[in-house]
């Protein structure tokens, strides 16, 4: 793209670059194995940022699979009946909270791994926070708009400070994040 004359852009790069089939593309710090791994990756973060370009990994925390190496069920969010949230498919929704305490873990491995200098949060933005609610009696703020808008808040603003760039998400709700989500 710099050859047709972009010089202010940022890359932000999809899911495929963790995957490289049916496993988990959610909550992920290694590489798609077939794809070159780690090391790849973080050639190909610095080949962008080379360019002049901001360069984000995707990330995800709010679907949530089995097949996930940090698969817990009790981090699964409950709808009003009790049972597990959908997301998106083969995925559940993570509760709100546990999805802050994964995001802050992560965010400073993948920073540190891949020097990456934007955040892609995919959907974060792009789903009602009323929603989204987690109606698991257990966790605090259990069924309120409140506790999701908070968390999935407090996640883009910690994303803004580990990589240092901006922070882009899927639209929709980004209204309701302004100042949080860049784009």
């Amino acid at each position: 793209r710099r050859a047709y004359g972009i010089e202010k852009l940022t890359q932000c790069n999809h899911e495929i670059s963790w995957r490289d089939g049916g496993e988990s593309f959610t909550m992920r710090i290694h590489a798609a194995p077939k794809k070159g791994g780690d090391e790849k990756q973080a050639w190909y973060v610095k080949a962008q940022q080379a360019l002049g370009w901001f360069s984000g990994l995707y990330t995800n925390y709010t679907d949530y699979a089995p097949v996930n190496s940090h698969w817990d069920e009790d981090w699964v969010a409950r709808d009003s009946s009790n049972e597990w949230r959908p997301a998106w498919a083969r995925n559940y929704n993570c509760k709100p909270s546990r999805a802050v305490e994964i995001e802050h873990k992560l965010a400073p491995i993948i920073k540190e791994k891949y020097g990456v200098n934007a955040s892609y949060t995919d959907v974060h933005t792009a789903v009602a926070p009323w929603g989204y609610c987690d109606y698991d009696a257990r966790v605090p703020g259990a069924g309120t708009f409140a506790q999701t808008f908070y968390c999935y808040g407090e996640l883009l603003r910690n994303d803004s400070k580990v990589y240092g760039g901006p922070v882009f998400s899927e639209g929709t709700y980004q209204m309701l994040y302004a100042g949080l989500a860049d784009g």
